[in-house]
């Protein structure tokens, strides 16, 4: 992976395109496409993303414990 962080790895996997809709005010919409590779390190990236939430309220917690004693 060449030691790229996984935003820039998603980013690199990522284009944009537009999408006709004649009943959109401004006759279509943007649409990101991912390929597959940008797919699989997109879903986790937000796996990482939850696990360092989950890690965080953790501590918090054990600080708030360790701080009541």
């Amino acid at each position: 992976m060449g030691g790229l962080p996984l935003r820039q790895l998603v980013a690199d996997g990522t284009t944009t395109g537009w999408e006709v809709d004649e009943c959109h005010v401004q006759g279509g919409h943007e649409t990101l496409y991912l390929d597959d590779r940008a797919k699989a390190l997109a879903s986790v990236a937000k796996e990482l993303r939850e696990l360092s939430v989950a890690i965080a309220a953790t501590l918090d917690a054990k600080k708030a414990d360790v701080a009541a004693i």
